[in-house]
């Protein structure tokens, strides 16, 4: 608490005033006790009178006489404030001014008492005023934006002496190349560019003048694109012509790994492209904007070799993406609730120190649910939330090869309880030492169903339906080698379909089936892609047709929608970037 000499300036507490006893009269024998006689004790205050600052204290004292005039020592008094909300005294006499106004203080001694007046005011000197804020700084200040889409911005000031506090500020808001509401929301025009600006404008007063600071903003759109009219039965390139194909980048640049359509929605389709973002189509993959990841954390998911994972979020809400990574900034895992934008990291507490993980496979009757493999380590982690948190599961003795990146699938029973424990686990290739190994409990327990194993990477099946019916790639199978394998028991035996080819991608539509071969060899490399098609169910004949010489490099993953009239195909080769197929 603060002293005295904060008191205003020149008061003396030197006075002394007498106060008379109350109107009452008593006796004793004791000539040294306070007076019995009511008009000979007395009780005096100092001061008087005096003025106190509000938040700050001063002592009072009391002398307490008796009739002959002699002070009484050890005298306890009980003191009083008549309005405390102004002034509050303590048992000892201390008063600490609450709030401006005038009080009196009483102080109490049997049947005796006295008082002052205590005049309590604000403070007559004001602390020294701040210094102006000089500068302002806007959050992200540098931002690149897809065509249509939105970015929160934030400002703060500086004052001049210290530029490093934040100081909460009320600005205006102007931008070019977009429109941005008085909160701050951008929403990115149409155009492309990159001299785009988000300024906030801090309004003069009567004593400062007007503050502004800006963050620079491009906005990005397909600078190339496939013909207005894209011919059916062919692959067609439609990589955006803003992505790089061609350097390393920040983080070991491959290209692209992962493609994927909503089924809520078969016209948006995203695909994620290493060190750089995700883009989205939301024309069936025909055009593409991006990185749409311009939210929070976006600019370290930017910097990501790895892939996504879509799951659907319910009718009218943006979709689930989940992103791996195993190299980068944005090593780990990933989720985003609003379709790409706003991203957080969870930790796998469980992976020994390490986050390089591929993308989860995900529970088709439970989006929270997700399976996943580390990389090049002997790792299966499960998660019943989302991926917020993340167990390990057992692997039988005979799947663990030390190093190899292993693949993890849910079989679709037809049942939810059953679906959720059966699975599918694919070793890396090597030679057929490891294979192909199945759960029905979840991971208590494992049989090797084939020797089958997948190239470099990850791995998917593809189930048509729920009947039985599964496929998968590689090579090494003890069917007949490489190429595609078909079950029809959920995945407990396997044939061999089509050409003995190295194979790692095989998917289906309502009418045919399609594999390819992708490996990642490099940027500026040739590998693959040794495409096959078959009608379904594949077990009739499979051909080989030409692929466009600009599909240097084959398919790491293909996703499949349906367009209203055909059926078309995306596929992510890696350095060889995105194609489309619409089926004739």
């Amino acid at each position: 608490m603060r002293n005295t000499t904060h008191l205003l300036a020149g008061a003396l507490f030197a006075l002394a005033v007498v106060m008379s006893g109350c109107a009452e009269s008593a006796t004793s024998n004791n000539e040294g006790a306070p007076s019995l006689a009511i008009n000979s004790a007395r009780l005096s205050l100092a001061p008087a009178t005096a003025n106190l600052v509000v938040g700050f204290t001063t002592p009072l004292t009391v002398v307490v006489k008796d009739r002959k005039g002699r002070i009484v020592s050890g005298a306890i008094v009980a003191w009083s404030s008549a309005s405390p909300a102004v002034a509050t005294v303590s048992s000892t006499g201390v008063v600490t001014g609450v709030s401006a106004g005038s009080v009196a203080l009483t102080a109490t001694y049997g049947y005796f008492s006295a008082s002052m007046q205590m005049t309590v005011v604000t403070p007559t000197t004001a602390p020294p005023a701040p210094s102006a804020v000089t500068s302002l700084v806007v959050s992200p200040n540098l931002t690149t934006i897809a065509a249509g889409a939105t970015q929160q911005f934030t400002v703060t000031g500086r004052r001049t002496g210290d530029p490093n506090t934040p100081v909460p500020v009320t600005v205006t808001f102007t931008a070019t190349g977009g429109a941005v509401s008085p909160t701050g929301l951008y929403t990115a025009g149409t155009t492309a560019g990159s001299g785009f600006a988000v300024t906030a404008t801090l309004p003069a007063t009567t004593t400062d003048p007007s503050v502004s600071g800006a963050a620079a903003v491009t906005v990005q759109v397909t600078v190339t694109g496939p013909p207005a009219a894209l011919q059916v039965g062919v692959w067609t390139n439609v990589t955006p012509g803003n992505v790089d194909l061609r350097n390393t980048l920040s983080c070991s640049n491959y290209g692209t790994e992962n493609v994927q359509v909503d089924p809520n929605r078969p016209s948006d389709v995203y695909a994620q492209f290493h060190c750089q973002g995700i883009w989205k189509s939301v024309d069936y993959g025909k055009t593409w904007v991006g990185p749409i990841n311009t939210g929070v954390n976006g600019s370290t998911v930017s910097d990501c070799a790895g892939g996504i994972r879509l799951a659907p979020n319910g009718a009218g809400n943006p979709p689930i993406l989940y992103q791996a990574c195993i190299r980068g900034a944005a090593m780990g895992f990933w989720r985003s609730l609003d379709g790409g934008v706003n991203w957080t990291r969870y930790t796998i507490l469980s992976a020994a120190g390490r986050q390089d993980v591929y993308p989860p496979n995900v529970d088709p009757y439970d989006v929270q649910h997700l399976v996943m493999a580390g990389h090049e380590m002997d790792l299966i982690v499960e998660s019943v939330d989302g991926g917020q948190h993340w167990t390990n599961v057992v692997m039988a003795p005979g799947m663990k090869a030390g190093n190899g990146t292993g693949s993890i699938n849910f079989i679709n029973t037809g049942n939810a309880t059953t679906t959720r424990s059966t699975w599918l686990w694919m070793s890396q290739q090597s030679g057929g030492l490891y294979g192909t190994w199945r759960t029905t409990n979840g991971g208590a327990t494992w049989t090797q169903v084939d020797k089958n194993e997948h190239p470099h990477g990850f791995a998917e099946i593809y189930q048509p339906d729920a009947s039985g019916v599964v496929f998968m790639a590689g090579q090494y199978s003890n069917t007949g080698g490489a190429g595609v394998l078909r079950s029809t028991d959920y995945g407990v035996t396997w044939t061999h379909l089509g050409r003995q080819v190295d194979t790692r991608v095989i998917i289906g539509t309502t009418k045919g089936l399609y594999s390819s071969y992708g490996f990642p060899s490099g940027l500026n490399t040739s590998l693959g892609p040794n495409f096959q098609l078959a009608a379904q169910p594949g077990t009739g004949t499979w051909s080989s047709p030409a692929t466009p010489p600009g599909m240097m490099q084959g398919a790491s993953q293909i996703a499949t929608g349906f367009d209203g009239t055909h059926n078309f195909l995306i596929s992510a080769n890696y350095g060889a970037g995105l194609w489309l197929y619409i089926e004739p």
